[in-house]
């Protein structure tokens, strides 16, 4: 799947986000952000931004 998606996709940007953002507590997610490119054997992606908004913050859903 991860080979398919690098060579099908360009993927830009990865959103870091807190535990517990969700529903169930304790559970890391991350967020990708992709451009459709036509399919080729090497990857798309040259650059790719990391924002990381993990910062010791825990958070509950109210």
């Amino acid at each position: 799947m991860r080979r398919y998606l690098l060579q099908a996709f360009d993927v830009r940007t990865l959103l870091r986000l807190p535990t517990g953002i969700f529903q169930a507590q304790g559970v890391k997610a991350n967020i990708l952000f992709f451009d459709a490119k036509p399919a080729r054997k090497k990857p798309w992606t040259e650059r790719l931004w990391v924002y990381d908004l993990r910062m010791n913050k825990h958070f509950t859903p109210k």
